[in-house]
């Protein structure tokens, strides 16, 4: 398992590129590269992501980031996020 640390570096790389390039970063699909298709898949998140998405964002990218971290449902689970 990464420490913290890393996984927040790696992340941090991820938005940066993001800021440049413009795009969205998603957590919890799948892309099936053969097939050009993607699948929601269901995945334990992390308590409080967002905010952990957002302080990454503003703290260990220079200039800081803004971004929207948005939960959004898994269309085949309705009323779970």
């Amino acid at each position: 398992m990464k420490s913290k640390n890393v996984t927040h570096q790696e992340l941090a790389r991820d938005l940066a590129s993001l800021a440049v390039r413009s795009g969205f970063l998603v957590f919890g699909v799948e892309e099936d590269k053969e097939h050009h298709t993607f699948t929601v898949v269901d995945m334990p998140l992390p308590a409080r992501l967002d905010q952990t998405v957002d302080q990454v964002a503003r703290h260990l990218i220079t200039p800081a980031l803004l971004v929207a971290p948005t939960l959004l449902p898994n269309p085949a689970s309705p009323g779970r996020a």
